[in-house]
């Protein structure tokens, strides 16, 4: 592999780099498989960076190692979006609560901002940047947590929401709805209301339920691009 192309990153940062851009782009699909001595004569590594770069992204659930010439992209099924949300609703619940604890003016003035900037993405069509915004909001909460644990527990599991591939679509009532939701959550940090806060996160915000058609159409409507 081009020393240039490494920099200081190691053999295995640089393997999980290429397969992620590879996941990203689509060039890697659900249910394709992925040969890991072709992989290893394509990139001229040894077999250990490809091995620990696989590892990693079975870890965050993006392939599957059923043996060493097995290998196989997964699919994100509709249960495992479920799963997620339960997951995700429950953590972020409990890390907006113990935030409330430790948000100054100058964060309610940060997360008013944040959500000013959500909205005026979406008005214009931005929707990269509008969900930039909203994942920037969740992330102020999990930073005053102070959690490590569960912040890399959420954060992973929303990259596997989100990253691989890159799904940027328009579906435009769940996108407002959104916008307004976080819009309550500030509102709610400002009355210091833990379980409102608690309960618009779990019940609506991360609801799977309440969320399931947008959801199919997001994830599984490719009409809707």
């Amino acid at each position: 592999m081009n020393d240039n192309l490494l920099g200081y990153k190691t053999l295995k940062e640089c393997v999980y780099d290429y397969l992620s851009k590879e996941l990203e782009s689509g060039s890697l699909k659900p249910g394709d498989t992925i040969d890991e001595k072709e992989l290893c004569e394509k990139l001229d590594v040894s077999r250990t960076p490809v091995r620990e770069a696989l590892i990693q992204l079975e870890t965050e659930g993006f392939v599957k190692i059923l043996t060493r010439r097995r290998i196989y992209v997964n699919e994100l099924r509709l249960d495992d979006i479920e799963n997620i949300y339960q997951v995700i609703g429950a953590l972020e619940a409990a890390a907006a609560e113990r935030a409330l604890d430790r948000m100054t003016d100058k964060h309610l003035a940060e997360l008013a901002k944040l959500c000013e900037k959500m909205k005026k993405a979406l008005e214009k069509g931005y929707f990269s940047k509008h969900m930039d915004y909203n994942l920037k909001t969740h992330e102020l909460f999990l930073k005053l947590n102070d959690n490590e644990l569960l912040t890399k527990t959420v954060l992973l599991l929303k990259k596997r929401l989100y990253d691989f591939p890159e799904i940027i679509k328009e579906v435009p009532e769940w996108d407002n709805m959104l916008v307004e939701q976080h819009i309550q959550m500030v509102e709610l940090c400002k009355k210091g209301d833990k379980k409102g806060l608690s309960s618009l996160l779990k019940d609506i915000h991360w609801s799977f339920e309440k969320n399931r058609s947008y959801i199919i159409s997001y994830y599984y409507n490719k009409d809707n691009n």
